[in-house]
């Protein structure tokens, strides 16, 4: 099961400058108390200026600061089957127009992608590291491993025990075990505590990929910095040759120097391949991908629909 969708609106442009009004947009703050965001690589490339966005929040009167519990996490719920569909109002505002057309002289053109992703529902996921604690068992509190084997079994995600108890390997062999912590196990939006961009280090090599996802927690994903897409996605984007099609003008792309090629971490728009939380640049610049991705799209609003190749039936 999916839930807990994470939003966004892209606009194919250098500087999109748009800010999601709801459901929020954070334009990458958190519980600043200034006007400006104090890290704009904290989550994702947003291209807005500093003093855009809405702040986390805190659930009440005590600053949350870097206590999770206290933030105020916006939920928004669906409707049960027998209640018909259910509506997300989604609002934006563009800082630049789309221009006048009505003599034909359109200065802008405005393409706007609104997509949206889903996370697990929290039972643990390499996909986004979720990190659950245990207790009981023999681990002494240590956190779940996934994928762990048990009996010949493999699993992704706690199970449950003979007690009914939810429990997870602390061991990729479970010989170390626990039971899983039911708080871990909640719906979290992962905002992290901290403004800091979340720490990544890349594969050596192609081959390297499954071995270090196994190993994630080791390279320090931690539950204190946010995570909007997983160290899944960003390492098969580092390992992705770039797509050497696509626009580049003058821009020098810098090489992988452990790969030895160019990878999709590098764009006309980001060549030297700086990194904006977990995200792929490529994916991020370019409309529509060419490689699958975890983000699906909800609506393409656009002043020419015949630069996407789609008929009236798909707008």
């Amino acid at each position: 099961m999916l839930v807990n969708a994470l939003f966004l609106v892209l606009v194919v442009a250098v500087h999109c400058d748009i800010y999601l009004h709801n459901p929020r947009g954070s334009n990458n703050r958190l519980n600043e108390n200034t006007s400006n965001r104090r890290n704009a690589n904290r989550a994702f490339d947003s291209q807005n200026n500093n003093k855009g966005g809405y702040n986390v929040g805190d659930r009440g009167s005590i600053p949350s600061r870097n206590r999770e519990k206290r933030q105020y996490q916006m939920s928004y719920f669906q409707s049960g089957n027998s209640a018909g569909k259910t509506k997300l109002t989604v609002e934006w505002t563009n800082q630049h127009g789309c221009g006048d057309n009505s003599n034909g002289d359109q200065r802008n053109l405005c393409n706007i992608v609104i997509q949206y992703m889903c996370r697990p529902d929290g039972r643990g996921s390499n996909n986004l590291n979720d990190e659950i604690r245990t207790f009981g068992g023999n681990s002494r509190g240590a956190k779940c491993v996934f994928p762990f084997t048990h009996k010949g079994v493999t699993y992704n995600g706690c199970v449950p025990a003979n007690n009914g108890r939810l429990y997870c390997g602390t061991t990729p062999d479970t010989k170390k075990w626990g039971y899983c912590n039911t708080r871990d196990l909640k719906d979290r939006i992962r905002d992290g505590t901290f403004t800091n961009t979340q720490s990544y280090r890349p594969p050596r090599s192609p081959t390297n990929k499954q071995q270090r996802s196994a190993l994630s927690r080791k390279y320090r994903i931690s539950d204190s910095r946010v995570i909007h897409e997983g160290i899944d996605w960003a390492d098969r984007c580092y390992i992705r040759e770039r797509n050497k099609g696509l626009f580049v003008a003058d821009q020098n792309l810098k090489s992988n120097t452990k790969l030895g090629y160019s990878s999709a971490m590098y764009t006309r728009q980001n060549p030297k391949g700086t990194r904006r939380g977990l995200e792929c640049p490529e994916e991020r610049d370019y409309y529509p991908y060419w490689h699958p991705t975890p983000w699906k799209d909800i609506a393409i609003l656009a002043d020419d629909k015949s630069r996407f190749g789609l008929g009236k039936e798909e707008f």
